[in-house]
């Protein structure tokens, strides 16, 4: 059973439907995409009763939607505003929203993406067993525009007020060796890692 969910009325920066990807189809040139941070995904997921890996909006914020169905939802990520019919609600909680009002997730004050879930997870037409919006290798099941009507499945669980596995937050970032180290000199590698960096606008889902 699925039902509408919300209209887009806004797309917003950046926003996309995310899952967990697609593993285990490098070989077939096919990269895992999905939710480029999965914790705070999870959380989302959670927050609303859903599975890990129910799909989910990823956005780096300007969304607005109208919902059309009483539904739960949790915004988690990125520092930033949510309201509802322009009154301000908290992140990284699940929120009631009754059918008729706007939704908007602002764009946020520190931090780059957030995680948008319904209580049911966003449904569609699977490719490669997934919904993940890879703009790598051009594959969009779902495309997120003004006007567009969302549609989520039956709620497969009880949502929570307040996550019960709260994300850790780090101002660290790993680095681990990818399949293209042996494009880099040791010069270039011992450089990413001792110098200052500045991350510019063109920052996408690819890459920094």
């Amino acid at each position: 059973m699925s039902r509408e969910c919300c209209i887009v009325l806004r797309a917003g920066i950046a926003t996309t439907v995310q899952d967990l990807g697609r593993p285990g189809l490098a070989h077939l040139g096919v990269p895992r995409s999905g939710a480029a941070d999965r914790r705070a995904a999870a959380s989302a997921n959670r927050l609303v009763g859903n599975a890990p890996g129910a799909a989910l909006l990823e956005t780096s914020g300007e969304l607005e939607l109208r919902i059309v169905h009483d539904c739960w939802l949790a915004a988690t990520g990125a520092d930033a505003r949510l309201s509802i019919d322009g009154r301000d609600r908290d992140t990284g909680r699940s929120v009631f929203v009754p059918r008729g009002s706007d939704v908007r997730l602002h764009a946020p004050v520190s931090g780059l993406r957030n995680y948008l879930a319904f209580d049911g997870g966003i449904i569609g037409k699977p490719v490669l067993g997934s919904l993940s919006t890879d703009t790598l290798s051009g594959i969009i099941p779902l495309v997120i525009e003004s006007g567009v009507t969302l549609r989520t499945g039956a709620a497969t669980g009880e949502p929570v007020f307040i996550d019960p596995l709260p994300q850790r937050r780090s101002d660290s970032i790993e680095i681990l060796p990818g399949p293209r180290t042996l494009w880099c000199t040791p010069e270039s590698m011992s450089r990413m890692i001792t110098e200052n960096w500045i991350v510019g606008d063109d920052v996408n889902r690819i890459g920094i």
